[in-house]
C-alpha cells in the first residue's frame, strides 16, 4: 500500500498546484520532490523495508489499541457463595448466594484516560513520522556520497590514464636521447600512487554502499550502479522563513505537543484520583424450605422464597500521601515534557541557522572551482605539456599540473556533493523542499 501510494505522489503535487497537499506527510512530500528516478526508488524502499520503521509501525497500531481500553469500563465481577453450614433464615435454610457486581470510575475519569491514550497515539505517529524524515535524509546523504566517490574514482581513473600516456611520452624522450630515465621513474611512482588511491576509494564506496543497503534491509553485497552528481541548483535561503517552517512543520514539534497534551491529561486524571469509584452490586440468595417441626404446624408466607438485594460501595480515597505525591510526579512530568519542547525549538534553530549559513558558501565554493581553477588548471597543464614536449619543463612540473587539475575537479566533485547533502540535511530539518530562486532552474519547489 505504501509502494502504491508513493507512485501516485507526483501526480497527487501537480493536482495541488503550488499549495501543500494535505494528504501527504512531510516524508511524502520530500519523496514526491525528488528528480532523480534512482534515488526515489531506492527511498521508496527505505521506507517499506528498513527494520526500524516497521518497528515504530507496528507500535503506532499497537497503540491505536489503547483507547478503546482506557474508555470501557472495568470487567464486573461474579461469587458465589455455599453455605457449608447453611444458616437458618425465617423462610427456610439459605443454601447459597450469588453476587454480581460493576466497578464505575467516577465522572469523567474514563474520558481523561481515553484523551491521554489517545495523546499517546498521536506522539507514536509523529515520531514514526520523524524516523521517516531521518531514514530519508541520511539515504539521501549516502546516496550523495556514493555519486561523489564515483565521480572521484572517475577523475583519478582519467588521471591515471593521463600519466600513463605521461609515461609513454617520457620514454620516448628518453629513447630519442632527451630526456632522462629518471622522468619515466617519477612519472610511474605517480601511477603507483593513483592505482593506490584508486582502490582507497573502492573501499570507501563499499562501506557507503553498505550503510545505503542496511537502511532499505537489502541483502548484504547488493551492488548500487554508477551514482551520477548532478549540478545542484541553488535554493532561496530565508533563515527566519525557514526557522518558522521547521518550528511548523517538524514532527518532533507534533510529538512534543502530543506528550504535553498527554501529560496535561495525566495531572487531571491524578488530581481526580481522589474522587472515589462506585462499585453496583446484585446479590442472589438460594433458600431451601424449612424442615423443621414448626414448619409442618402453620403455614408459613414465603416459606422456600430466594432473596433479591442490590449494594452500593465505595472506595476510600484515604491515603493522601500516595495521591499528592501522584500529582506532583504528573507534575513534574509535564514540566519535563515542556522543558523537551523548548530544547527542541533550540536544537531546530541552532541547525537551520548553521546549514542555512553553510549552504551559500559551499554554493560559492562550486562556483569558483567549476568557473575559475579548473579551467586555469585545464589550461596550465595544457601549457605544462606543450612545454615538457619542447623539452622547456622538467617531468616533475608536468606531474605538479596534472596533480593540481586533479585537485582541482576533485575539490569541485566534493563541494558539489557537500552541497547536495547540505541541502537534503535542511530539508529533513525544516520537513519540506526547499524553494528555487526565480530564474533559477526552473519553477519554484516551495510548498
Amino acid at each position: 500500500m505504501a509502494l502504491l501510494f508513493a507512485t501516485f505522489l507526483p501526480a497527487l503535487l501537480h493536482a495541488a498546484g503550488d499549495r501543500p497537499d494535505p494528504r501527504l506527510t512531510p516524508s511524502q512530500l520530500l519523496l514526491a520532490e525528488v528528480q532523480d528516478v534512482r534515488l526515489a526508488g531506492l527511498l521508496r524502499e527505505v521506507l517499506d523495508r528498513n527494520p526500524g520503521l516497521a518497528a515504530l509501525e507496528a507500535r503506532v497500531r499497537s497503540v491505536a489499541e489503547r483507547p478503546a481500553q482506557a474508555r470501557s469500563l472495568p470487567d464486573p465481577n461474579a461469587s458465589v457463595t455455599a453455605y457449608l453450614e447453611t444458616p437458618e433464615t425465617r423462610v427456610g435454610p439459605q443454601r447459597a448466594t450469588l453476587t454480581l457486581s460493576q466497578k464505575f470510575p467516577w465522572f469523567g475519569k474514563r474520558g481523561l484516560r481515553e484523551r491521554a491514550a489517545v495523546h499517546e497515539g498521536s506522539a507514536a505517529r509523529a515520531h514514526l513520522e520523524s524516523t521517516r524524515l531521518e531514514r530519508l535524509t541520511q539515504a539521501r546523504v549516502y546516496y550523495h556520497e556514493i555519486g561523489f566517490l564515483d565521480t572521484y574514482h572517475a577523475l583519478t581513473g582519467s588521471d591515471r590514464d593521463t600519466l600513463r600516456h605521461f609515461e609513454e611520452l617520457a620514454r620516448a624522450r628518453y629513447a630519442s636521447g632527451i630526456g632522462l630515465q629518471q622522468d619515466v621513474l617519477k612519472v610511474q611512482t605517480e601511477i603507483t600512487r593513483v592505482e593506490t588511491k584508486l582502490l582507497r576509494i573502492t573501499e570507501q564506496r563499499a562501506r557507503a554502499v553498505a550503510a545505503l543497503n542496511a537502511l532499505r534491509n537489502h541483502r548484504e553485497g547488493a551492488s548500487i550502479e554508477t551514482v551520477p552528481l548532478p549540478d545542484p541548483f541553488r535554493v532561496a535561503l530565508d533563515r527566519i522563513d525557514l526557522e518558522k517552517a521547521a518550528v511548523e512543520r517538524r514532527p518532533e514539534m507534533e510529538r512534543a505537543a502530543a506528550e504535553i497534551e498527554r501529560a496535561a491529561t495525566l495531572v487531571a486524571l491524578a488530581r481526580k484520583d481522589s474522587d472515589p469509584d462506585i462499585t453496583l452490586g446484585v446479590n442472589y440468595g438460594f433458600v431451601g424450605s424449612r424442615d423443621d417441626p414448626a414448619a409442618g404446624l402453620a403455614s408459613i408466607e414465603g416459606d422456600g422464597q430466594d432473596i433479591l438485594g442490590i449494594s452500593v460501595g465505595l472506595n476510600l480515597p484515604v491515603r493522601r500521601a500516595r495521591r499528592t505525591a501522584q500529582v506532583r510526579e504528573a507534575v513534574e512530568q509535564r514540566a519535563a515534557v515542556e522543558g523537551q519542547k523548548e530544547q527542541l525549538v533550540a536544537q531546530i534553530r541552532r541547525s537551520v541557522e548553521e546549514l542555512a549559513a553553510r549552504i551559500p558558501l559551499i554554493w560559492s565554493q562550486l562556483r569558483l572551482f567549476d568557473d575559475v581553477l579548473v579551467r586555469q588548471s585545464e589550461e596550465s597543464l595544457r601549457l605544462a605539456v606543450s612545454a615538457y614536449a619542447t623539452g622547456s619543463v622538467n617531468a616533475l612540473d608536468l606531474l605538479d599540473a596534472e596533480r593540481i587539475l586533479l585537485e582541482a575537479r576533485t575539490a569541485g566533485a566534493r563541494a558539489r556533493a557537500d552541497y547536495l547533502i547540505a541541502v537534503a540535511r535542511l530539508e529533513g530539518v525544516i520537513a519540506r523542499p526547499l524553494d528555487r530562486p526565480a530564474g533559477e532552474g526552473g519553477q519554484s519547489h516551495a510548498r
